[in-house]
């Protein structure tokens, strides 16, 4: 009569540290992978503002102010995206648009990929980048101030830009961009 071997293969046990193992390692992965996007998101969002910056730089070189919103106010207007909040508080100014494009930019790009909470709600959430041009009624722009938002708190805005908290995310502001 032959005698099996009861004790080979896995147990309950082995069975549940290999799944707890494997699931640890894949919640490792995955914050990982999250973490990559979110700096990918505002390394695109960075590289986009710096072209702005040159682009308005060159415009201020070549004419000697700053491209005008064509309403004698401090208001902000969007640059490259439909709105910069998802609710379409500040809208397109095409003025700005097309002083910049293409002789400047060669692309509008909108800066922030994905719309980002800004820590009032969905229907202010962030998107874009904002521009307000200091003019009076027939006066040259002389000085501008630029927004944007990048995901995460706390993150360096550059430029030597002021970075506040809003909500989870920073909220970017470059103000004296004079000559």
């Amino acid at each position: 009569m032959k005698k099996y071997n009861l004790q080979s293969g896995f147990t309950l046990i082995d069975l549940l540290v290999t799944i707890s193992v494997i699931s640890f390692l894949s919640s490792i992965l995955l914050i990982s992978v999250v973490n990559v996007r979110i700096k990918g998101r505002n390394t695109f969002t960075a590289k986009a503002v710096d072209q702005y910056i040159t682009s308005f730089q060159a415009y201020y070189n070549d004419y000697g102010r700053y491209p005008n919103t064509g309403a004698p106010d401090l208001n902000y207007y969007c640059i490259g995206a439909p709105a910069c909040f998802v609710s379409g508080v500040w809208p397109t100014n095409a003025a700005i648009n097309n002083a910049l494009y293409p002789a400047y930019v060669a692309k509008l790009t909108n800066v922030s990929p994905k719309p980002l909470d800004i820590g009032f709600g969905a229907a202010n959430s962030w998107q874009g980048l904002a521009y307000s041009c200091t003019q009076w009624t027939n006066s040259p722009c002389s000085s501008i101030t630029l927004r944007w938002a990048l995901e995460g708190w706390p993150k360096s805005c550059g430029y030597g830009a002021s970075a506040t908290q809003s909500g989870l995310n920073t909220f970017c502001q470059l103000t004296d961009f004079s000559y």
